[in-house]
């Protein structure tokens, strides 16, 4: 069924053919869910293949904030902001924590992590931070610990804004004032753990952008219902959706 309708969508997307598309043919690994069983469906993915092999794709930071707090709170009992167990994702590119014998050179947006333990919750220049202790999904290794800027877990942005990334800059320049060598000065604010915060999201549930590249056993689709359903836009969107799936596909809302 992913294979089918990957397939009609690629032809449609190659042949500008974007009138709306049904859904319909039955295959075993392509499934309408109903939103009242998609919890439940969710909790048996998780039992049969485990977080990691498991994923929801919405359309929005937004849905996806949603959803995650239903997930950490209804299906993995999640009750602290951040908890030793959460499956979190890189949301940008951070070159400053990994060791040099690391198997990959940087944590690349997009990166799942597995938090081991959070302590140390701080606040600094308005934004909140914890200290935590990870492994990378991806790669093997020892357990890193890093800080993570707790802000980005729940803003509906992509990451940090740039006002509010400009703001922890000029907080952490400020830090440095007393510095009266400009070389010292700009070496400190670049190795500024602060400044080099690891900007994080929950990973249950991703919005489509952010899975380019994944792969997972069983994936949960909340439909794209807009004006855009018959654009390019949404195609390429069903398309990338579609083929994140490995075995099994459900679509939500169609």
């Amino acid at each position: 069924g992913v294979l089918f309708h990957a397939t009609a969508l690629r032809q449609r997307i190659a042949c500008q053919d974007f009138s709306l598309y049904a859904f319909k043919p039955t295959f075993d690994d392509f499934v309408h869910l109903d939103m009242q069983d998609v919890m439940e469906e969710i909790q048996s993915a998780y039992s049969q293949y485990g977080i990691n092999g498991t994923v929801v794709i919405t359309k929005s930071n937004k849905q996806a904030n949603m959803l995650n707090n239903v997930i950490r709170n209804k299906l993995l009992f999640m009750e602290n902001e951040l908890d030793c167990g959460d499956f979190v994702m890189s949301v940008k590119n951070n070159y400053f924590w990994l060791p040099e014998t690391a198997a990959t050179p940087f944590i690349a947006n997009g990166d799942i992590l597995e938090v081991l333990s959070v302590r140390h919750y701080e606040e600094f220049a308005g934004f909140r931070f914890a200290t935590i202790r990870f492994r990378m999904i991806d790669y093997e290794g020892e357990s890193i610990e890093a800080k993570v800027i707790l802000d980005t877990l729940t803003t509906e942005e992509a990451a940090l804004s740039y006002e509010k990334s400009m703001q922890l800059y000029a907080a952490v320049e400020e830090k440095y004032n007393y510095l009266t060598s400009k070389k010292k000065r700009l070496e400190a604010i670049r190795q500024d753990k602060y400044l080099n915060a690891l900007q994080i999201k929950f990973a249950y549930a991703q919005t489509c952008h952010k899975t380019q590249g994944g792969q997972w056993e069983k994936v949960f689709v909340f439909q794209w219902h807009t004006s855009q359903q018959e654009s390019v836009e949404y195609y390429r969107w069903a398309y990338t959706a579609l083929t994140r799936a490995k075995r099994k596909i459900f679509l939500i809302g169609h």
